[in-house]
């Protein structure tokens, strides 16, 4: 009787291990750090995909903080051909939204025209699938609720992202 019982609870065990759901992967070597008004700012979740279709490169990062019960959300996004050498690039763009406490607005910003806005991409290696690179970038509110005009800088920024190819 104590064996049947072992063999069932091994069965029992190995079917709920198996059976699990598949998830969207995460990456596990991602790093996102930036100066953000001369405070620093540190991703708690990144995630990137590259669209081959668009050759273009989304990447994300996410801070949140629960002291503050806020969240805030950096996007990036960026077309890029050539992963062969590293390369600079200005035309792209780039979004940060920002909650405080919970229930309230979400504060959108965009990026600044006139800023000095670029991306430096040190190294794309397609076969582990990882994209490096530095980037500055000025963001600003443009409208009443976000207190127009008001802006949000990145400088000294940099990231390392494993990323998922999709179509």
């Amino acid at each position: 009787m104590q064996k049947t019982i072992f063999l069932f609870l091994i069965a029992l065990f190995l079917g709920f291990t198996s059976c699990k759901e598949e998830e969207t992967p995460v990456a596990k070597t991602s790093d996102f750090k930036a100066e953000m008004n001369d405070e620093s700012w540190t991703s708690t979740t990144t995630w990137a995909n590259y669209s081959q279709e668009e050759s273009t490169f989304y990447l994300n990062a996410a801070k949140y903080d629960a002291r503050y019960y806020s969240d805030e959300q950096l996007s990036i996004s960026f077309e890029l051909q050539d992963f062969t050498k590293p390369t600079t690039i200005t035309k792209f763009s780039s979004r940060l939204y920002s909650i405080i406490g919970g229930d309230g607005e979400p504060r959108a910003y965009y990026m600044d025209a006139s800023a000095n806005n670029h991306i430096q991409i040190t190294a794309v290696d397609p076969n582990r699938k990882t994209i490096s690179g530095s980037f500055k970038i000025k963001l600003i509110a443009n409208d009443i609720q976000n207190e127009t005009g008001k802006s949000v800088q990145y400088v000294v920024g940099r990231f390392s992202f494993e990323y998922n190819e999709i179509e």
